[in-house]
Protein backbone atom coordinates (compact mmCIF):
# COMPACT_ATOMS: atom_id res chain seq x y z
CA UNK A 1 0.00 0.00 0.00
CA UNK A 2 1.27 3.52 -1.39
CA UNK A 3 1.26 5.14 1.93
CA UNK A 4 1.00 8.92 0.13
CA UNK A 5 -2.60 8.59 -0.45
CA UNK A 6 -3.94 6.59 2.73
CA UNK A 7 -1.06 7.96 5.11
CA UNK A 8 -4.12 8.24 8.26
CA UNK A 9 -6.15 5.07 8.33
CA UNK A 10 -9.02 3.90 10.17
CA UNK A 11 -10.32 0.01 10.14
CA UNK A 12 -13.41 -0.47 11.94
CA UNK A 13 -13.90 -4.00 13.36
CA UNK A 14 -10.69 -5.09 13.92
CA UNK A 15 -10.14 -7.28 16.51
CA UNK A 16 -11.36 -10.48 14.48
CA UNK A 17 -9.50 -12.44 12.57
CA UNK A 18 -9.42 -10.77 9.07
CA UNK A 19 -9.52 -7.23 11.19
CA UNK A 20 -6.63 -8.34 12.75
CA UNK A 21 -4.50 -9.23 9.28
CA UNK A 22 -5.90 -6.36 7.66
CA UNK A 23 -4.71 -4.18 10.92
CA UNK A 24 -1.43 -6.29 10.63
CA UNK A 25 -0.58 -5.45 6.98
CA UNK A 26 -1.64 -1.43 6.71
CA UNK A 27 1.14 -0.91 9.69
CA UNK A 28 3.54 -3.27 7.96
CA UNK A 29 2.64 -0.95 5.12
CA UNK A 30 3.19 2.08 7.02
CA UNK A 31 0.23 3.41 7.72
CA UNK A 32 -0.54 5.49 10.31
CA UNK A 33 -3.30 3.39 12.04
CA UNK A 34 -6.44 3.42 14.47
CA UNK A 35 -8.54 0.39 14.78
CA UNK A 36 -11.29 -0.21 16.72
CA UNK A 37 -13.71 -4.00 17.94
CA UNK A 38 -15.27 -4.66 20.50
CA UNK A 39 -13.11 -7.05 21.85
CA UNK A 40 -11.05 -4.90 24.16
CA UNK A 41 -8.36 -8.35 25.09
CA UNK A 42 -7.55 -8.55 21.60
CA UNK A 43 -7.35 -5.20 20.47
CA UNK A 44 -5.38 -4.03 23.09
CA UNK A 45 -2.62 -7.16 22.62
CA UNK A 46 -3.05 -6.21 18.82
CA UNK A 47 -1.83 -2.42 19.53
CA UNK A 48 0.41 -3.26 21.63
CA UNK A 49 1.95 -5.78 19.07
CA UNK A 50 2.00 -2.94 16.00
CA UNK A 51 1.56 0.03 17.73
CA UNK A 52 -1.85 1.11 15.78
CA UNK A 53 -3.85 3.23 18.40
CA UNK A 54 -6.69 0.95 19.59
CA UNK A 55 -10.43 2.52 19.51
CA UNK A 56 -12.55 0.60 22.51
CA UNK A 57 -15.68 1.53 20.97
CA UNK A 58 -19.04 -0.76 19.88
CA UNK A 59 -18.64 -1.51 16.15
CA UNK A 60 -22.34 -2.76 16.10
CA UNK A 61 -23.71 0.30 17.35
CA UNK A 62 -20.89 3.39 16.94
CA UNK A 63 -21.35 5.23 13.58
CA UNK A 64 -19.96 8.58 14.05
CA UNK A 65 -18.38 9.22 17.07
CA UNK A 66 -15.53 6.16 15.99
CA UNK A 67 -14.39 7.87 13.08
CA UNK A 68 -14.14 11.73 14.54
CA UNK A 69 -12.10 10.50 17.21
CA UNK A 70 -9.48 8.54 15.10
CA UNK A 71 -9.42 11.60 12.80
CA UNK A 72 -8.74 13.39 15.80
CA UNK A 73 -6.27 10.87 17.32
CA UNK A 74 -4.25 10.57 14.25
CA UNK A 75 -3.99 14.15 13.25
CA UNK A 76 -6.69 13.48 9.60
CA UNK A 77 -7.57 10.90 7.91
CA UNK A 78 -7.24 9.27 4.33
CA UNK A 79 -8.66 5.84 5.03
CA UNK A 80 -11.29 4.10 5.92
CA UNK A 81 -11.87 -0.01 5.83
CA UNK A 82 -15.63 -1.10 7.32
CA UNK A 83 -14.69 -4.73 8.43
CA UNK A 84 -17.09 -4.97 11.35
CA UNK A 85 -20.55 -6.71 10.69
CA UNK A 86 -22.92 -9.53 12.23
CA UNK A 87 -24.32 -12.79 10.89
CA UNK A 88 -27.32 -14.80 11.94
CA UNK A 89 -27.25 -18.54 11.04
CA UNK A 90 -30.85 -18.92 9.92
CA UNK A 91 -33.29 -18.90 6.66
CA UNK A 92 -34.72 -15.81 5.72
CA UNK A 93 -38.26 -17.26 6.19
CA UNK A 94 -37.14 -17.95 9.37
CA UNK A 95 -35.46 -14.95 10.42
CA UNK A 96 -37.36 -12.60 12.47
CA UNK A 97 -38.12 -8.89 12.23
CA UNK A 98 -36.09 -8.03 14.84
CA UNK A 99 -33.10 -10.37 13.71
CA UNK A 100 -33.19 -8.87 10.42
CA UNK A 101 -33.20 -5.42 11.73
CA UNK A 102 -30.36 -5.81 13.80
CA UNK A 103 -28.23 -7.18 10.78
CA UNK A 104 -29.02 -4.55 8.63
CA UNK A 105 -28.58 -2.17 11.16
CA UNK A 106 -24.73 -3.58 11.99
CA UNK A 107 -23.73 -4.69 8.25
CA UNK A 108 -25.58 -1.66 6.70
CA UNK A 109 -26.66 1.48 8.61
CA UNK A 110 -23.42 1.37 10.83
CA UNK A 111 -21.05 1.01 8.07
CA UNK A 112 -22.68 3.81 5.57
CA UNK A 113 -23.14 5.88 8.58
CA UNK A 114 -18.97 5.71 9.27
CA UNK A 115 -18.45 6.01 5.17
CA UNK A 116 -20.49 9.46 5.31
CA UNK A 117 -18.79 11.08 8.75
CA UNK A 118 -15.31 9.89 6.79
CA UNK A 119 -16.04 11.08 3.66
CA UNK A 120 -16.52 15.08 5.28
CA UNK A 121 -12.98 14.44 6.92
CA UNK A 122 -11.07 12.89 4.06
CA UNK A 123 -9.26 15.53 1.74
CA UNK A 124 -8.79 14.73 -2.25
CA UNK A 125 -7.18 11.33 -2.41
CA UNK A 126 -9.24 9.67 0.40
CA UNK A 127 -10.30 5.88 -0.18
CA UNK A 128 -12.94 3.74 1.97
CA UNK A 129 -12.74 0.15 1.07
CA UNK A 130 -15.84 -2.39 2.39
CA UNK A 131 -15.43 -5.72 3.33
CA UNK A 132 -18.37 -7.17 2.08
CA UNK A 133 -18.88 -10.89 1.36
CA UNK A 134 -20.04 -13.36 -1.91
CA UNK A 135 -23.08 -14.21 0.33
CA UNK A 136 -23.96 -10.41 -1.00
CA UNK A 137 -23.41 -12.10 -4.82
CA UNK A 138 -25.93 -14.46 -4.22
CA UNK A 139 -28.44 -15.62 -1.47
CA UNK A 140 -27.08 -17.84 0.63
CA UNK A 141 -30.43 -19.86 1.77
CA UNK A 142 -28.96 -20.89 5.98
CA UNK A 143 -28.04 -17.02 6.19
CA UNK A 144 -30.16 -15.02 4.55
CA UNK A 145 -30.25 -11.55 6.30
CA UNK A 146 -26.59 -11.81 6.02
CA UNK A 147 -26.99 -12.32 2.35
CA UNK A 148 -29.84 -9.49 2.28
CA UNK A 149 -27.36 -6.97 3.85
CA UNK A 150 -23.90 -7.53 1.86
CA UNK A 151 -26.12 -7.13 -0.93
CA UNK A 152 -26.93 -3.96 0.56
CA UNK A 153 -23.61 -3.16 1.32
CA UNK A 154 -21.98 -3.43 -2.10
CA UNK A 155 -24.99 -1.42 -3.18
CA UNK A 156 -24.34 1.22 -1.07
CA UNK A 157 -20.70 1.26 -2.26
CA UNK A 158 -21.70 1.77 -5.15
CA UNK A 159 -24.24 4.59 -4.25
CA UNK A 160 -21.40 6.58 -2.52
CA UNK A 161 -18.25 6.01 -5.31
CA UNK A 162 -20.71 8.01 -7.49
CA UNK A 163 -21.30 10.60 -4.67
CA UNK A 164 -17.76 11.02 -3.89
CA UNK A 165 -15.87 10.68 -7.05
CA UNK A 166 -16.58 14.22 -8.35
CA UNK A 167 -14.72 15.06 -4.63
CA UNK A 168 -11.81 12.72 -5.13
CA UNK A 169 -13.16 10.20 -2.55
CA UNK A 170 -12.69 6.60 -4.13
CA UNK A 171 -15.43 3.67 -2.69
CA UNK A 172 -14.86 0.14 -3.20
CA UNK A 173 -15.65 -3.35 -1.55
CA UNK A 174 -13.83 -6.73 -1.57
CA UNK A 175 -15.94 -9.87 -1.21
CA UNK A 176 -13.88 -12.77 0.92
CA UNK A 177 -15.25 -16.44 0.04
CA UNK A 178 -14.87 -18.61 2.98
CA UNK A 179 -12.18 -18.19 4.72
CA UNK A 180 -10.85 -19.99 7.58
CA UNK A 181 -10.65 -18.39 10.54
CA UNK A 182 -12.92 -15.63 9.74
CA UNK A 183 -16.55 -14.58 9.63
CA UNK A 184 -17.13 -16.03 6.20
CA UNK A 185 -20.15 -18.80 6.47
CA UNK A 186 -19.00 -22.43 5.95
CA UNK A 187 -19.51 -24.54 2.76
CA UNK A 188 -22.58 -25.99 3.81
CA UNK A 189 -24.53 -22.93 4.41
CA UNK A 190 -26.15 -23.32 1.33
CA UNK A 191 -27.64 -26.62 2.65
CA UNK A 192 -28.45 -29.01 -0.52
CA UNK A 193 -27.19 -27.27 -3.31
CA UNK A 194 -24.22 -29.02 -4.60
CA UNK A 195 -20.74 -27.00 -4.24
CA UNK A 196 -16.99 -27.51 -5.29
CA UNK A 197 -15.04 -28.97 -2.54
CA UNK A 198 -12.93 -26.20 -2.40
CA UNK A 199 -12.42 -23.41 -4.68
CA UNK A 200 -10.28 -23.99 -8.06
CA UNK A 201 -7.04 -22.34 -6.23
CA UNK A 202 -7.27 -25.88 -3.97
CA UNK A 203 -8.09 -24.08 -0.66
CA UNK A 204 -9.76 -22.13 1.44
CA UNK A 205 -9.22 -18.05 1.78
CA UNK A 206 -7.20 -16.67 4.88
CA UNK A 207 -7.12 -13.29 6.42
CA UNK A 208 -4.18 -12.05 5.02
CA UNK A 209 -5.68 -12.55 1.45
CA UNK A 210 -8.59 -9.86 2.47
CA UNK A 211 -6.11 -7.99 3.55
CA UNK A 212 -3.65 -7.97 1.02
CA UNK A 213 -7.21 -6.89 -1.28
CA UNK A 214 -8.14 -4.20 0.84
CA UNK A 215 -4.48 -2.74 0.54
CA UNK A 216 -4.50 -3.02 -2.91
CA UNK A 217 -7.20 -1.08 -3.00
CA UNK A 218 -6.39 1.77 -0.49
CA UNK A 219 -3.17 2.28 -2.55
CA UNK A 220 -2.44 4.72 -5.10
CA UNK A 221 -2.21 1.78 -7.55
CA UNK A 222 -6.14 1.90 -7.97
CA UNK A 223 -6.14 5.72 -7.84
CA UNK A 224 -8.62 5.20 -11.18
CA UNK A 225 -10.59 2.45 -9.38
CA UNK A 226 -14.18 2.94 -7.69
CA UNK A 227 -17.30 1.68 -7.07
CA UNK A 228 -15.55 -1.49 -7.87
CA UNK A 229 -15.95 -4.86 -5.92
CA UNK A 230 -13.31 -7.55 -6.08
CA UNK A 231 -14.22 -11.56 -5.04
CA UNK A 232 -11.03 -12.77 -2.82
CA UNK A 233 -12.11 -16.38 -2.85
CA UNK A 234 -10.39 -18.84 -4.92
CA UNK A 235 -11.91 -18.44 -7.90
CA UNK A 236 -15.04 -20.29 -5.66
CA UNK A 237 -18.22 -17.94 -7.96
CA UNK A 238 -16.22 -19.42 -10.88
CA UNK A 239 -16.38 -22.86 -9.95
CA UNK A 240 -20.34 -22.18 -9.32
CA UNK A 241 -20.61 -20.50 -12.64
CA UNK A 242 -18.94 -22.92 -14.74
CA UNK A 243 -21.14 -26.17 -13.12
CA UNK A 244 -18.19 -27.53 -11.17
CA UNK A 245 -19.62 -28.72 -8.46
CA UNK A 246 -19.27 -31.96 -6.44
Amino acid sequence: MSTEATRCVLVCGGTGAIGQAIVRTLVSSGARLAFSGRDRRRGEALSAATGATYLPHDDHRDGAPVVEEAARRLGGLHGLVLNAGTIVHCRLDQTTPAELADVLRVNVTVPVTQARTAAALMPVGGAIVAVASNAGAWGETEIGAYSVSKAALLAACRALAAEYGRRGIRVNAVNPGDTEPGMAPSLDAFGDQAFPTLPPLGRLGRPEDTADAVAFLLSEATGFVTGADILVDGGMHSALDAGQTK
